[in-house]
């Protein structure tokens, strides 16, 4: 068993537990107990120093998340994880979360605070290479 904890702003607080078996991982955080269903978000893990191993939550039950994926790296203790992929991880100003089924895109705002406008823009294709032997492109700058 192997512990982890917080090394990085936004990452999960506490000593949750990690145990690797072989492409399964299961991570167990008593400070994520009782919380939201993380089912089908992400999560990643600080192996080490040099490694950040992202996987999908599967299943969770109380406090243990199980996940698929992830590399031959194993966790190491206090490097970390986190969350993401998923709208109920937006907890400041500016973060956003893309819905792949609706297609839309979400803004978190802040709460007390009216919306600020938002200006957005969408181009279906920015450059078009058709002769790619005979041209370059520098310093774009889309307007």
């Amino acid at each position: 068993m192997i512990r982890l904890s917080a090394g990085l702003p936004g990452w999960a607080d506490g000593s949750p537990a990690a145990t690797e078996y072989g492409r399964r991982i299961a991570i167990s955080d008593p400070n994520l107990s009782g919380g939201p269903d993380w089912t089908g978000a992400d999560v990643v893990i600080r192996k080490n120093r040099f490694i950040l191993d992202r996987s999908t939550i599967m299943s969770q039950q109380g406090s243990t998340r199980n996940y698929k994926g992830g590399s031959f790296y194993q966790a190491m203790d206090k490097f970390g994880y986190f969350i993401q992929n998923d709208i109920r991880t937006l907890n400041q100003a500016g973060e956003w979360y893309y819905d792949p089924n609706s297609k839309t895109m979400n803004i978190y705002f802040g709460s007390g605070q009216p919306a600020p406008d938002v200006l957005a823009s969408s181009v279906d294709t920015l450059v078009s290479f058709f002769l790619r032997r005979m041209g370059s492109v520098r310093s774009v700058l889309p307007t």
